[in-house]
């Protein structure tokens, strides 16, 4: 087992201590080819160190992002003095930069907002993904997460309250159970408060929804909300409560309790409208779908698809409907067979 010069073992380290190590150590110029194989094995032995070093990472960046802030200045100052380029850090310095980056991971990584300006988000880490992206994140309370394709989201941990700001997209939820501390994430004008449950959670621009898989929760008005949805909801295990501003909340019953198809990769539609499904798939790929033809909107859609292949999809629906399907370089125009192109 590898050890550190001061004799306490990686093993005997909290994952964020392990990260920062692993974080300065990487970066000097006389990593052996033995170190960089021991960090890959205790990166890939836990979720949690996977998470500790992507949150290192990130607060590591954060850091230089508002290199000019006094505050961070002397912090940086404090933990590098005496280091020089190329030379191994002491265990001392060691442990105090791992103590800088556990003290930034707490007080949240730095938001950079329109204007290019750092911001510190006091309590914050923010997590997002990319068109077709996936992100697989443990929390530190052991709550698991997964944030699906274009999706932001911020977490923030108090004394009494583990709390989510849901800002777009969509998210998978196994929270660890604590009575002490309610998980909570807020979004599209709602509330989803669970003591431990799985449960999922999409804001798109006009709606809203949460699916519970297990264990219960409860959906609460937000002071923001800017519909005339009805107070608290209890959902049980399959109900989806969705809300659209203009339209009545409903409360729908699904069979489905397993976790949901895109986790996987996958799309899923049972009976959906053509327009809908589209609107779906394009989600995950920036080679979007069109309907050219109106006829279209209505066909129904069965199956399960691969997210961000729409090649796939395209393959199936000609064959099952009388279409014709011209791929451009930036999109499908998917057309009724016979009409005017």
């Amino acid at each position: 087992m590898m050890r550190c010069k001061n004799n306490r073992t990686l093993a005997g380290m909290t994952p964020a201590e392990a990260a920062a190590h692993w974080l300065v150590r990487l970066d000097g110029d006389d990593v052996s080819a033995t170190e960089e194989a021991a960090f890959d094995a205790w990166l890939s032995s836990s979720p949690a160190n996977r998470a500790a070093y992507a949150q290192a990472c990130e607060a590591w960046e954060a850091v230089d992002l508002v290199a000019q802030d006094p505050t961070v200045q002397a912090l940086r100052t404090s933990v590098l003095a005496g280091r020089r380029p190329g030379l191994r850090p002491t265990m001392a310095q060691f442990a105090a930069i791992a103590a800088a980056l556990v003290l930034s991971i707490g007080l949240g990584v730095a938001a950079v907002d329109g204007s290019g300006v750092a911001a510190w988000m006091a309590g914050e880490t923010r997590y997002a993904t990319d068109v077709g992206e996936r992100l697989d994140i443990v929390l530190a309370d052991g709550t698991a997460l997964t944030l699906n394709t274009d999706s932001r989201l911020a977490v923030r941990y108090r004394g009494d309250r583990r709390e989510v700001r849901m800002e777009q997209g969509q998210a998978y939820f196994d929270v660890a159970h604590d009575p002490s501390r309610p998980f909570s994430v807020d979004g599209g004008g709602r509330r989803v408060t669970a003591l431990g449950t799985r449960f999922e959670v999409r804001v798109d621009p006009h709606a809203f929804s949460t699916t519970l898989l297990e264990g219960s929760v409860v959906v609460d008005p937000l002071k923001t909300a800017v519909d005339a949805a009805p107070g608290r909801v209890v959902l049980e295990p399959g109900e989806t409560l969705t809300v659209r501003p203009g339209r009545k909340t409903v409360v729908a019953v699904h069979a489905r309790t397993a976790a949901p198809a895109w986790r996987d990769g996958m799309v899923e539609f049972d009976d959906e409208p053509l327009i809908v499904v589209v609107a779906e798939l394009n989600r995950y790929s920036r080679h979007p779908i069109r309907l050219r033809d109106k006829r279209l909107n209505a066909l129904s859609v069965s199956g399960v698809f691969k997210a961000g292949r729409p090649e796939g999809f395209m393959e199936a629906l000609s064959t099952l409907h009388p279409v014709r399907i011209v791929d451009h370089d930036d999109g499908i125009d998917v057309y009724w067979e016979g009409a005017e192109s």
